[in-house]
């Protein structure tokens, strides 16, 4: 089976008596325009879509169920800066490394990374390592300097 196109998202889609039967992709293969998965249930998948694959998105809708993207947690660095002046000052070291970062809630999150820890520690900024679910791929962005 090939998908050309998210049927839609899991959080406003009505189930009815059907089953949700996942389909694994790790925050690495979630940007790939072209990926082959296999579902829980053993149905293979070949995706090739435009848009990043969100968790949660509906790859397929099928006689009893629906193939489900699963984002699997992925390891990050979780930075809680106290206030802007320490945003600026963390922001300004992490993008001079060229380090992929996105913010949900109030958080910097950042792919583990050993110097950014030690730099982190000397200036006594709160963060944690853990997994976590993506809303958004970590990527690096795309320019020239």
């Amino acid at each position: 089976m090939i998908v050309n196109k998210i049927l839609g998202n899991l959080d406003n889609f009505d189930l009815k008596d059907k089953k949700v039967d996942f389909a694994n992709i790790s925050n690495d293969d979630r940007v790939k325009k072209v990926l082959r998965v296999k579902s829980d249930k053993g149905v293979e998948i070949g995706i090739n879509v435009e848009d990043e694959i969100k968790d949660g998105d509906i790859l397929a809708i099928l006689d009893d169920s629906v193939v489900v993207v699963k984002i699997l947690p992925t390891d990050v660095l979780e930075i809680s800066p106290k206030n802007l002046k320490e945003m600026g000052i963390i922001a300004h070291n992490i993008g001079n490394r060229h380090t992929p970062a996105i913010f949900e809630e109030n958080l910097m999150i950042i792919e583990p990374d050993s110097l950014i820890e030690e730099f982190l520690k000397n200036q006594n900024v709160d963060f944690k390592k853990t997994k976590r679910v993506l809303k958004t791929a970590l990527r690096h962005a795309n320019h020239s300097h």
